[in-house]
């Protein structure tokens, strides 16, 4: 990330974007618009199984775009993740920002940590960060 966009980040966000907080590898969006074609098309993909009435849990969340979208759809959408500072862009941005109630972020280690019971679960670009994928999925 170059200077400008780091001023560009920290404007929209209110957040420092320093390489010890985020991977460079994580994609950051302020709304499923701003997210690369490819993601933005899985998220829509997925959308269209989410009924009005579905509780949805978008695991391994990252900075939280994706559960934003489930809950424009969903009674109800959580994004969990296990960067806290991923966590705390989606509440900065999607929480505070939007203002939405219906949507809700934890940082948890899913190894460790219950997540709830959801109607539809869904998470992109995870298995290939975990060391034991068979016990995710």
């Amino acid at each position: 990330m170059n200077r400008g966009q780091n001023v560009i980040f920290e404007y929209n966000s209110g957040m420092s974007m320093c390489s010890d907080n985020f991977s460079y590898e994580r994609v950051i969006a302020f709304d499923i618009d701003d997210a690369p074609a490819d993601h933005k098309e899985r998220y829509l993909f997925a959308a269209n199984f989410i009924n009005k009435d579905d509780k949805v849990l978008d695991l391994a969340c990252g900075t939280g775009y994706g559960a934003a979208l489930f809950a424009k759809i969903a009674k109800s959408a959580t994004g969990v993740d296990i960067d806290k500072y991923a966590i705390n862009f989606a509440n900065k941005i999607f929480i505070e920002r939007e203002k939405n109630e219906n949507l809700h972020y934890e940082c948890k280690n899913v190894f460790k940590d219950p997540v709830g019971k959801f109607d539809k679960i869904i998470s992109f670009e995870t298995i290939e960060h975990l060391e034991n994928d068979e016990l995710f999925v």
